[in-house]
């Protein structure tokens, strides 16, 4: 990731690049200089505008899953970032994971110990 990551951040603040994370190419029509492009993009269920990629979520996350980064090869919480130097510097939620049985609900609290 060392020599990588400059480039990703450089391209994440490019003025002509949006950046759509957890994207996928359904269809491409046309051709070069004239084409256009059919995504399908998966939710993160947390708004990336305001995210300020602080942990809180992960840190109060009851769910435990299988780590994406590693392969699996160790836990990590459903509220999760990538890895350290993701760019966008933001959490995402893993849809389809459930808390353990008889887990309360805990609020989050906002930027700074605001209420969100």
């Amino acid at each position: 990731m060392c020599t990588i990551s400059p480039k990703l951040v450089e391209t994440g603040r490019h003025l002509n690049i949006a950046l759509l994370t957890d994207s996928e190419v359904t269809k491409v029509e046309g051709e070069a200089g004239n084409f256009r492009v059919t995504l399908k993009r998966k939710p993160r269920y947390i708004d990336v505008s305001k995210c300020t990629g602080c942990s809180d979520c992960a840190q109060v996350c009851p769910v435990p899953i299988a780590g994406r980064f590693d392969e699996g090869m160790a836990q990590q919480r459903a509220a999760f970032k990538l890895y350290p130097q993701a760019v966008p510097n933001a959490y995402a939620i893993e849809s389809g994971a459930s808390p353990p049985a008889g887990t309360p609900a805990q609020p989050v609290s906002g930027p700074k110990g605001t209420s969100p």
